[in-house]
């Protein structure tokens, strides 16, 4: 990794400090907790917000009692089939000629397309050995 991708979760956690700090004393543990008890954050961003200022606590040698929060996880959006449909009905011809339909797809052949000529090639595996 290059060290500006490893500097990008500390720059994010210095924006979050800097953003909290005008708003509260952060050097303050107290002072924190009220104002992320009063302050209109989601949970997911509460619990990020939680995470710098612990490890900004630790790091200044600050006792600092974490507390509880919790994590919301939210299932990726999946378009179902006829929305996909629609979309690609909308393309350009040229861009819709690359769409294979589910129905037109045969499990023992592989396609590819060339981007050249856009045509779609299919090519026939044999069952079983991967190829």
């Amino acid at each position: 990794m290059r060290a500006t991708e490893q500097q990008l979760p500390i720059r994010a956690a210095i924006k979050t400090l800097r953003a909290v700090g005008r708003r509260c004393n952060i050097l303050n543990p107290e002072d924190f907790k009220n104002y992320l008890a009063k302050a209109n954050y989601g949970e997911n961003r509460r619990d990020k917000i939680l995470g710098d200022l612990t490890r900004f606590y630790k790091a200044q040698k600050i006792e600092f009692y974490r507390p509880l929060s919790r994590r919301i996880e939210t299932l990726p959006f999946i378009p179902l089939e006829s929305e996909i449909d629609s979309l690609i009905g909308g393309l350009g011809p040229k861009l819709s000629a690359l769409h294979v339909s589910s129905d037109d797809y045969d499990s023992a052949s592989m396609y590819t397309v060339d981007l050249k000529s856009l045509t779609l090639i299919k090519h026939e595996r044999l069952m079983g050995f991967g190829i």
